[in-house]
């Protein structure tokens, strides 16, 4: 399958930049996550079917565990999803 953007705007596809009146070959998975439908209803982007090899999308290592990640995060001075979620309750309780 592959994927056209027919908008006029960037449209990223995990790590690949799709410039508009380009496409990219993609697999099927790909072409059906909710993102990508949500895109093509709204016009910018169509899916062709082609016999083209798609190209390698980013996927998470299934052998990294979320500690790892998390810490991964920790290291590089980002914020955890942990982190997140215990701010937004303070900002909720806080804001009036």
């Amino acid at each position: 399958m592959k994927l056209k953007n027919i908008g006029s705007k960037i449209i990223n596809v995990g790590s690949i930049v799709l410039m508009p009146d380009e496409d990219i070959p993609v697999e099927a998975s790909v072409a059906e996550l909710p993102s990508i439908k949500a895109i093509v209803k709204a016009g910018f982007l169509s899916i062709e079917k082609s016999d083209s090899k798609p190209v390698d999308t980013p996927k998470k290592n299934e052998e990294t565990s979320d500690k790892e990640e998390n810490a991964e995060k920790a290291e590089n001075g980002k914020k955890t999803d942990d982190t997140i979620k215990k701010n937004a309750g303070v900002a909720k309780t806080t804001a009036k």
